[in-house]
């Protein structure tokens, strides 16, 4: 879909000058592939690090997505969001980071490349736009709900939200990574062409803003494109081992 020349006005725009601010999360991007001797070539990673400040050691509230986006979002730690699995509702009563962004004049955006993270799971709340548009078999997946929810066991017996999880992040998952793509149609290059066109939107408008970027780069199976794959792996290497991980690292780097 076309992407808005403005988004909505907030009330009570900061006068003074305040900073623009961009959280970019790298799904499933493990520590010891971006320091340590096992790591990855990250040439931009290692930049940002020597001009700015970074944790050297941290812990996620969990390693599955929603619930240590919960925690990255909500500021929460998982004794407190009690989200402890991907098919579980995110907690509607905590206030998100974009809600407290929002509030104080901000304008808010999500750009999501993750199924199980799709408008109307919770992580929607205080973004004036969240885009979830990326996800190309959404449409696919809503016919299939809309036909199966009410005419089907599974769809009459679990909860709206596990079974619309498990049709968009089991029957509509990512490919097998077996085709090799140009970076552009990869993931993350798409991901990177939708951003960029909507930072033209957000610098173009007078509001700061707060921009949450999601990449699934470098989620499994791993499948880099053309430039990436071979740096580490041959034709023969399977496409959930580690040599092809760290070639979807890399290019996720260079996105």
């Amino acid at each position: 879909p076309p992407i808005p020349q403005t988004l909505p006005a907030v009330a009570d725009r900061p006068t003074e000058q305040v900073p623009d601010v961009v959280l970019v999360s790298i799904d499933t991007l493990r520590a010891d592939a971006v320091v340590g001797p096992e790591a990855a070539a990250v040439p931009t990673l290692d930049a940002l690090r020597e001009r700015g400040t970074w944790a050297a050691w941290a812990r996620s509230s969990s390693n599955c997505t929603v619930p240590g986006h919960t925690g990255m979002l909500f500021g929460m730690g998982a004794l407190e969001h009690r989200v402890t699995v991907v098919y579980e509702n995110v907690p509607p009563e905590p206030t998100t980071i974009a809600e407290v962004y929002r509030d104080h004049g901000y304008s808010t955006l999500a750009l999501i490349s993750n199924s199980i993270m799709l408008d109307g799971m919770g992580f929607e709340r205080g973004f004036l736009e969240y885009d979830d548009s990326l996800l190309k078999d959404k449409p696919n997946a809503s016919v299939l709900l809309q036909g199966s929810e009410q005419s089907t066991l599974a769809g009459r017996l679990l909860p709206r939200w596990i079974y619309r999880r498990l049709v968009y992040s089991g029957i509509f998952a990512r490919p097998s990574g077996n085709a090799l793509l140009a970076p552009e149609d990869a993931e993350a290059g798409q991901t990177n062409a939708r951003a960029l066109a909507w930072l033209d939107t957000l610098y173009a408008q007078e509001d700061p803003f707060f921009f949450f970027l999601h990449y699934i780069d470098p989620h499994a199976p791993y499948s880099a494109p053309e430039g990436f794959r071979g740096r580490h792996s041959t034709p023969q290497t399977p496409a959930r081992s580690k040599e092809r991980y760290l070639e979807e690292v890399e290019f996720s780097d260079h996105c």
